[in-house]
């Protein structure tokens, strides 16, 4: 809930210049009397302006100074007049603190003290706890008393305020903040039946009417005078409450359909609220914390939904009727500003001693009856402009008068439709998503065969190395074969290579069917859609002298009418406003003696606004009685009810279109799926072949190690024995050339003797 800041004020000294007025213009006993209640309500501004006490106590405070005001105003005229109270009263804008206002105007005073007065009473509510009866009953009376202190302030104190007052206190500002309060109080009547379990077709009603409250906020927030002045948050905020609450509007309609296991109706509300959700999101990205509530209800509507879709292909197979088709759903309000009357009334009896002047006492009487006479013509300004919009609402202009000029989409598409358009434009369009999808299922099953054709060479260079070992070693390699071991892995993994087939083969089939649906949904474009409909013309034989052309352009004409009188009525409600504003007859009052007779001269500058006034009622009733005809007129000549079966024919057609759009996307995404599935089954594999490849190598290298240092030392043995046998052998040579006597020498002979 959005809380109401308050205003910063700069203090004054009240107590010297209102003695010196009394003293001046009564006596010295009265400003001795008067003195204490002076000192009181000194003490109470500056506790009003310190803002230091709890929000009771502030209330209390700020309660006890406003009634004070209300006395002081038929007492003591505070004005730049030399013979009036000179005080200046200056207090800061709430929501631009840099900008500030000073007026010599008791009005303003009490404008600004309500002001605080509201805000108050606004974070009373957001401080009670709304998740026990009593808090969310609590909050939702201090929102009522927020909003007529608001309204109070809109309607009566600020229209005296003089110009150049800050913006918070104006008009504009007020009336938004009584919007505001009040949806937030509806808002805490829906939380306490939800936990009431009321039933859904009241909580949906409740909902509507909350929805309906944030919706006036936020045309009143979006106007420019309150552009600059509020936060855009303040904008965003309201905006994501009043299309979340509408959302809940739907979502509850659509259980009470629930109810009457009515699952065609279901989906078509739950579509409602998730189009309004998703309008939230796309538009108030940044309004925390109201986007929690949205998202909690954007879960829910999101499992209600796909819950009810898989409901009704299994069981009820039944027909979604079109969201236009629904009754609508209203409103119901169980909250109103309240009254002022306790807050103005209290028990204090300040300067009871003071008797106020007679022309102080007049010019009370003559401003509420200024106060009353502009009320009435404003209500009898705004009564008209109510009667115009809901009498045109009724007969659909000038939206079928538009329809005729070539904008068909905008009127005949319903919301729901609109939304997805621009979303499947938003991605590039629906046949560019589905071929975008094709390429990326093409990719996914190349990179998953890559993976599969990975883990097959894994597998076959580990065999192929143990097969060189077993040439190499021949019996002596006798751990076993590789093709053995290998066997479960190469089994899974030809399972998954004819599970990638399998697959391939439908997405043949699927690409087959995203191409024959190209061209048709390529058509799924805001633009294109629009020149699907049916324009809105004549046919072109009518069966009697009705003139289609001559009935539009009368029927255009007349609206234009009711514009100028539109425009003339804005207008007059200005001059009122102008009239009641320069309203100042204290001059006249101070030299008349005759204050009644001067009542009713000064009333009669009100008399030519009167006329107006009722000119432009007479005008607006002709005109709309004139609409009402050409009305009738026009929808015989055109054909209207005729239009609007075909139109929703080609709507029909263009749902069925979004519809295979729908599906074909799902087999896509499952298809993705699929692919990423098996690629993390078939990486699972290719690790496991890495293990065993790893873990056999190992093997295989100590096997070779051991097996060769084997050979090399029986070669180093079989080398020994040669060496020993050769060396014996040698020895025994060399042993007999020592006892045998060369060949050719006698025996005795020297080898020297001849």
């Amino acid at each position: 809930m959005l809380v109401v800041p308050e205003k910063k004020g700069v203090a004054v000294d009240i107590v010297e210049a209102v003695g010196e007025y009394i003293v001046s213009n009564y006596s010295d006993r009265d400003a001795e009397e008067a003195k204490d209640d002076l000192n009181t309500v000194q003490g109470w501004r500056t506790e009003v302006l310190a803002q230091s006490q709890g929000l009771d106590a502030r209330k209390d405070i700020l309660t006890k100074y406003f009634r004070a005001l209300c006395a002081m105003e038929t007492r003591f005229p505070i004005s730049k007049e030399s013979h009036h109270v000179n005080v200046t009263f200056t207090w800061h804008d709430a929501l631009r603190t840099s900008k500030k206002a000073s007026q010599p105007n008791i009005h303003f005073e009490k404008a600004s003290v309500l002001f605080n007065l509201g805000s108050v009473q606004c974070q009373q509510g957001n401080v009670a706890d709304r998740t026990t009866d009593e808090g969310v009953k609590l909050a939702c009376h201090s929102y009522q008393l927020a909003g007529g202190m608001f309204a109070h302030l809109r309607d009566a104190v600020s229209l005296k305020v003089s110009s150049g007052a800050t913006a918070d206190i104006g008009k504009d500002s007020t009336n938004m903040l009584v919007w505001l309060m009040l949806a937030q109080a509806q808002e805490c009547v829906l939380i306490k039946a939800v936990n009431d379990s009321k039933s859904p077709g009241i909580l949906a009603k409740l909902a509507k009417q909350a929805a309906t409250y944030y919706e006036e906020a936020h045309a009143a927030l979006s106007c420019s005078a309150l552009r600059d002045l509020y936060d855009k948050t303040w904008r965003e905020h309201v905006a994501c409450k009043m299309k979340t609450l509408a959302a809940d509007a739907f979502f509850r309609a659509a259980m009470a359909f629930k109810a009457e296991e009515k699952i065609g109706h279901v989906i078509a509300r739950l579509q409602q609220a998730q189009a309004k959700l998703a309008e939230c999101k796309r538009e108030t990205p940044r309004a925390t914390p109201a986007l929690e509530d949205m998202r909690a209800l954007d879960a829910l509507v999101t499992s209600e939904l796909d819950a009810a879709y898989k409901e009704n292909q299994c069981v009820y197979m039944e027909q979604i009727p079109a969201a236009d088709t629904l009754p609508a759903i209203t409103g119901h309000s169980m909250v109103k500003p309240l009254a002022m009357a306790d807050i103005i009334k209290g028990k204090e009896e300040l300067f009871a001693s003071i008797v106020p002047e007679s022309s102080t006492r007049a010019l009370s009487k003559y401003t509420d009856m200024v106060d009353n006479l502009s009320r009435e013509l404003n209500n009898t300004l705004q009564t008209m402009q109510e009667d115009a919009r809901l009498k045109l609402l009724s007969l659909e202009l000038p939206d079928l008068l538009q329809a005729t000029e070539g904008n068909r989409s905008g009127y005949q598409l319903p919301e729901t439709l609109k939304c997805q358009l621009r979303d499947l434009d938003e991605k590039g369009g629906g046949a560019a998503v589905l071929q975008s999808m094709i390429m990326q299922i093409n990719d996914l099953r190349a990179a998953t065969e890559e993976e599969l054709e990975g883990a097959l060479r894994i597998l076959a260079e580990e065999e192929e190395d143990d097969q060189e070992m077993r040439e190499r070693f021949k019996e002596e390699w006798t751990r076993p074969a590789s093709s053995t071991l290998t066997a479960p892995l190469r089994e899974r993994l030809e399972q998954y290579r004819q599970s990638i087939q399998a697959a391939e083969a439908n997405d043949k089939t699927l690409e087959m069917r995203v191409m024959e649906a190209a061209g048709p949904v390529s058509q799924l474009h805001p633009e294109r859609v629009g020149s699907m409909l049916p324009p809105l013309q004549p046919p072109m034989v009518l069966m009697d002298d009705t003139s289609a052309p001559t009935v539009a352009q009368r029927l255009k004409s007349q609206l234009s009418d009711l514009d100028q009188v539109s425009e003339e009525r804005m207008l007059l409600e200005d001059k009122l406003k102008e009239a009641k504003n320069a309203d100042n007859i204290l001059p006249q009052m101070m030299t008349s003696s005759d204050h009644e007779a001067l009542f009713v001269e000064e009333l009669r500058k009100y008399e030519p606004l009167r006329a107006q006034l009722a000119q432009l009622q007479q005008r607006q009733g002709e005109l709309l009685k004139a609409v009402a005809a050409t009305h009738a007129d026009f929808m015989h000549a055109f054909q209207v009810e005729a239009w609007k079966q075909n139109s929703q024919d080609a709507i029909d057609n263009v749902r069925r279109l979004l519809e295979q759009y729908r599906m074909l996307g799902e087999n896509l995404q499952e298809g993705m799926v699929f692919y990423t599935s098996l690629q993390d089954a078939i990486k699972k594999v290719t690790g496991q072949c890495s293990d065993y490849a790893f873990s056999r190598n190992l093997q295989r290298k100590d096997m070779r190690t051991d097996l060769t240092e084997g050979a090399a030392r029986k070669a180093a043995g079989e080398r020994e024995r040669a060496e020993r046998v050769e060396r014996d052998a040698t020895m025994n040579r060399f042993g007999q050339m020592s006892v045998q006597p060369p060949p050719g020498q006698h025996p005795g002979q020297h080898p020297g003797q001849h």
